[in-house]
């Protein structure tokens, strides 16, 4: 029996008590109202104040077997029993019996079958409840005829590139519901930022992408979107929150795609879907827009095909080619044993983990050493920077913010005069133990201390001091050993299935798990969840590495050092700086290029997803095993689209 560090276990359940979601009115009384605070909802859901809903996705289980949103816990069975039958009889024996068809430009240039299929993935959210493909369109056209009539050059530098969009993002061109039911249809009357700066490099926002309720889960899927599925295997999680976009990827939707990441949105979807991930520091990209669960932990970051696909679409938004010539120079100047790669007890369990992901993680650890980078394996980090610098219990956890976020969400960027829990409270329910709203609801008995610790005193708190003390205390290692990068594994299960989630086989990975229950969080390392380190500003990679001999897609993850490489500047100093993080730690990116490409020579690369074989997007022979797939190359696609220049280049289909 496998145990992934019980202070993961510690953690989780303490995420869970601090996730839970209740008002700050502070009355002591029991209330049915959905302006009040929801004490006492073991008899109501909210039917005093009904919100028309969309009709329930097919992909969503019945609402006879939908765990209730005022309980019982997801752990217990009959909920569990009735939950797996349906996902086993309704989705597992029917859709893999399924043509599937991934290549959305073939989707919509051929044959609307075609494009049925494309929604039975469940990728993008509204296929049912609004025409986005005409919207997509749309865009393309306008862009086109920009480009006949001003130049190629007038729509540089994303040339008409089709971008998904994370479905927590406000959009005025598509609905901006943060996956739930309540707001399913509604517009935003502004764009988030991020979006704001695709559209300004003549990108085209291609749809949004699923996502669970608030982007609160390492599964996803919603009531009214359906379960997201995997590319990969119909049975596997993709990852939660941005699970959409790693699989919008994966499926050669597109080659790149907005996520965003609190606690692993960015990294465990990645991980899952098998393409490269790209958490970067905070204040990278603009959050504004995209409502945070957290005082800092929130970040926009990229799924992609590739490390090239990443680092031409940072520097299309952004207009940082200046700084990304310096970084690359800076790299292209070093041997490779110059640069140094340490390891973590802190965030990776090297041995933990099962026979198959040990030897594939010594392979890729053994071809960088033959590549001539220097890896340390032997003296690893140890100290865990939220012990050195624990939460002030004096002010209150940090993830107070959510209600205020939400609230300046619906009123600002929606025009909405709803109340939160009127959204909260129709429409919500669980799936599995991963996909589940326990963490809000089975513990209300606890009164309505989060939201009420969301004071001024508690965002200074987690804004400065303890994200500056937390990081001096991470980069000690980094400036005692002149590391550049941390490595270790993603996973310490095989799979992360949605049967297991729900008690199959035993539990986690067959059984094989100490922990029968949010296979998602238990299953993938500290580093990738964000356990330890999300309250305070670095990057982190994930870097596909191809199949396990077990024929299970398996990952690495790089990390940076914490705020910019210059170690002679402590945190105090740099950790309001807004501006400073777009062009940081870019030199770690070019190095885990340096990286990537060195484990693709050597046989790593990145394998492509079942579905692209059963559905004959690659034509290669067929694989003999479920989860046979092949080695890909650097896919490039933006870059090249840049390079050769082609103002129709906006489908994301290899060349």
């Amino acid at each position: 029996m496998r145990n992934n560090n019980m202070a993961l276990s510690v953690l989780f359940r303490s995420l869970i008590v601090a996730f839970t979601w209740r008002a700050c009115l502070g009355q002591e009384s029991c209330s049915l109202s959905c302006e009040e605070c929801p004490f006492c909802l073991s008899e109501a859901t909210c039917a005093a104040n009904p919100v028309p809903l969309p009709p329930k996705s097919d992909y969503w289980p019945p609402e006879d077997i939908l765990q209730r949103i005022y309980g019982p816990s997801p752990t217990d069975g009959p909920f569990l029993d009735k939950e797996l039958e349906w996902f086993e009889t309704t989705v597992l024996s029917v859709l893999p019996s399924l043509t599937q068809q991934s290549d959305t430009e073939y989707a919509l240039t051929k044959t609307e079958v075609k494009l049925q299929e494309v929604q039975k993935m469940n990728h993008f959210m509204y296929w049912g409840s609004f025409d986005w493909i005409n919207v997509v369109l749309d865009q393309a056209k306008a862009l086109d005829a920009k480009a006949e009539s001003e130049g190629i050059e007038s729509i540089a530098p994303l040339y008409c590139y089709p971008v998904p969009i994370k479905g927590t993002m406000a959009t005025m061109d598509f609905p901006s519901s943060l996956g739930f039911a309540a707001l399913h249809d509604m517009l935003a009357l502004k764009d988030a930022d991020m979006v704001s700066l695709v559209k300004n490099a003549n990108g085209v926002l291609f749809g949004k992408t699923n996502v669970p309720e608030l982007a609160h889960s390492w599964g996803t899927g919603n009531y009214a979107n359906g379960i997201c599925f995997n590319p990969w295997d119909y049975d596997m999680l993709s990852g939660g929150s941005s699970g959409g976009s790693g699989g919008a990827v994966a499926s050669y939707t597109a080659t790149v795609a907005l996520t965003e990441d609190t606690l692993g949105s960015t990294n465990v979807p990645a991980t899952r879907n098998h393409v490269f991930g790209y958490d970067p520091p905070k204040f990278h990209y603009p959050n504004s827009g995209n409502p945070s669960l957290t005082t800092r932990n929130d970040q926009i970051g990229l799924n992609a095909l590739s490390i090239d696909d990443i680092i031409a679409f940072d520097k299309a938004v952004l207009m940082t080619d200046e700084a990304h010539a310096l970084a690359e120079a800076y790299v292209a100047g070093l041997d490779n044993s110059e640069i140094i790669i340490g390891c973590s007890d802190v965030y990776y369990d090297y041995e933990g983990v099962t026979d198959a992901i040990k030897a594939k993680y010594d392979e890729a650890v053994m071809v960088l050493k033959e590549a001539g980078f220097t890896v340390l394996e032997d003296d690893c980090q140890t100290e865990n920077p939220y012990e050195t610098v624990p939460d002030p219990p004096e002010v209150g956890s940090s993830s107070s913010v959510w209600y205020a976020e939400l609230a300046t969400f619906m009123s600002d960027m929606l025009g909405s005069d709803m109340n939160p829990w009127e959204v909260m409270l129709n429409g919500f329910y669980d799936f599995g133990t991963t996909l589940s709203s326990d963490w809000m609801y089975n513990y209300l008995n606890e009164g309505c201390d989060l939201i009420n610790d969301d004071t001024d005193e508690m965002r200074e708190q987690y804004l400065g001091p303890v994200p500056a003390g937390r990081s001096d205390a991470y980069n000690k290692y980094f400036d005692e050993k002149k590391v550049d990068l941390l490595i270790g594994p993603t996973q310490v299960c095989d799979r992360v299935l949605w049967t297991e989630d729900m008690g199959a086989n035993g539990g986690c990975d067959g059984g094989n798990l100490e922990q029968s229950f949010a296979c998602a969080f238990f299953c993938h390392t500290a580093g990738v969840i964000g356990s330890f380190d999300k309250t305070f500003t670095k990057a982190k990679f994930i870097v596909p590495v191809g199949l396990t001999e077990i024929g299970e897609p398996f990952s690495i993850q790089f990390m940076s050092r914490a705020g910019p490489r210059n170690p002679t500047v402590p945190a105090s100093e740099w950790v309001y700086d807004e501006e400073g993080p777009a062009e940081w730690n870019l030199e770690e990116l070019y190095m885990v290029k340096r990286l990537s490409d060195a484990l693709a020579d050597g046989g790593l690369g990145r394998a492509d997803a079942t579905i692209n074989y059963v559905d004959g997007l690659i034509s290669s022979d067929p694989v003999s095993s479920k989860k046979g797939g092949k080695k890909e190359k650097k896919a490039g696609k933006i870059a090249k689209a840049q390079k050769t220049k082609k103002p129709k280049a906006r489908r994301g289909r290899r060349e």
